[in-house]
């Protein structure tokens, strides 16, 4: 799901930054190191604090699992899928591998583990201010969390009138699902953002607009730019 940019890539700023290798004859990616520990992280024991992508990935299933056997509604601060997320603080190192930046699309899909079955993790990376368009979830939802820069979120009921108006900083979560309506999300800053993105079960297509016109919906495949850390197309 893309759209044509808002704006030219802008340089990305910083005093402190991390370089991804060079992939597959792809320019490094520059990441923009962390200013501090999320604020959703600090309120968690420290010994319960999940600072792995594998550990992470590893407790999925059962939190998907957990709250579907308990029906917890999706979202919840008594949801164990958010649950998992508030306590996971994740650095540039965990996931810098599966961080593709490419400048001819506003943002990349890039997978980090799924069973085709219950859940997708996805790794977004978000060019300088670029967005998605509007979009629905045919799923249970989807959580999100800002990983690096700023993330705006802008939501709208099911007929599309604008809702909310949002911009979420490094370690801030969202869920949402078309019970609550639809939603865009999108780098509002002049640097790159990454955000993670968990889709409980996983779908491959969706609909999207790219005004708020309702009867203007198109269906959007839903495709990768790379897989466990490869590029994929």
């Amino acid at each position: 799901m893309i759209i044509k940019p808002l704006s030219r890539q802008l340089k990305a700023m910083a005093e402190t930054v991390v370089k991804a290798p060079s992939k597959m004859g792809m320019s490094p990616t520059v990441l923009l190191a962390p200013n501090n520990i999320s604020s959703t992280s600090s309120r968690v024991n420290a010994k319960d604090i999940i600072g792995s992508i594998h550990e992470f990935v590893a407790q999925i299933p059962h939190a998907v699992k957990q709250r579907k056997d308990d029906d917890i509604e999706p979202g919840a601060f008594n949801d164990p899928v958010t649950k998992l997320f508030r306590k996971t603080t994740l650095s540039p190192h965990d996931w810098h591998r599966y961080a593709w930046f490419d400048e001819s699309v506003p943002y990349t899909r890039n997978l980090i583990a799924t069973d085709r079955k219950t859940y997708t993790l996805l790794l977004l990376c978000w060019n300088a201010g670029q967005e998605s368009p509007i979009h629905d979830h045919p799923c249970d939802g989807c959580w999100l969390k800002v990983l690096q820069g700023d993330i705006r979120e802008v939501r709208y009921d099911t007929q599309l009138n604008c809702v909310s108006d949002e911009t979420f900083g490094e370690g801030a979560l969202s869920y949402i699902t078309d019970h609550d309506g639809y939603h865009k999300v999108g780098n509002p800053s002049n640097r790159p953002s990454v955000s993670l993105h968990l889709y409980a079960p996983p779908f491959q297509r969706c609909l999207s607009w790219r005004t708020q016109d309702k009867e203007q919906a198109c269906v959007s495949e839903c495709s990768n730019f790379s897989e466990y850390g490869f590029k994929v197309r």
